[in-house]
């Protein structure tokens, strides 16, 4: 399997546990979630491109539509995507997001005072989940949800998460995505 494939579908695997995976096709995914209403949670993809990829951008459109949430799709920046861009561009989509990944290529050189980073386990699960929301949503509505999604992940893929800890409070890291750009369709 190559590395790209297995990276997508090990990202897939990660935000099933906060949305619905479902397969359109052997390459196209949908994943929805009706609680966390944001692209991230709702888009479709391709993990090969399609020659004719405009009815399985129907069926998700028809799909998202059919749950009141707008259409979106992430792409992964290659040419052989080009044919997909440009149908979701010509059906009314605008690029609104790019994802990078970067890998670091060897341990950071400097460490820093007074920060303490470790794998935590369901110890500190709902201080993790809280910082997560204040620095995504800016406030705890969603906190039951995430603690309910963070906790069904360790469970299933035992991931384990990094907390960062400076001046006595706790801090997180997560890294996550793809080298892709995300389509989103302009229903105004």
């Amino acid at each position: 399997m190559r590395i790209e494939l297995s990276n997508e579908l090990n990202e897939l695997g990660w935000w099933s546990h906060w949305a619905r995976l479902s397969w359109l096709s052997k390459s196209c995914y949908r994943l929805g979630s009706l609680e966390f209403r944001e692209p991230l949670f709702n888009h479709a993809g391709f993990l090969r491109a399609k020659k004719t990829p405009d009815e399985l951008v129907k069926m998700a459109e028809g799909k998202y539509l059919g749950e009141g949430v707008d259409p979106a799709f992430f792409l992964q920046r290659l040419p052989e995507y080009a044919h997909t861009k440009k149908l979701l561009l010509n059906r009314g989509y605008t690029i609104t997001d790019t994802f990078l990944v970067m890998r670091l290529a060897g341990a950071i050189p400097k460490r820093v005072s007074g920060v303490t980073c470790r794998v935590i386990g369901t110890e500190k699960l709902d201080e993790w989940c809280e910082t997560y929301l204040r620095a995504f949503y800016g406030e705890l509505s969603l906190l039951k949800s995430v603690v309910a999604s963070v906790k069904k992940a360790l469970h299933q893929i035992r991931p384990g998460f990094r907390t960062k800890e400076t001046g006595g409070h706790t801090r997180n890291l997560w890294a996550a995505g793809a080298l892709r750009g995300l389509l989103r369709r302009n229903n105004s």
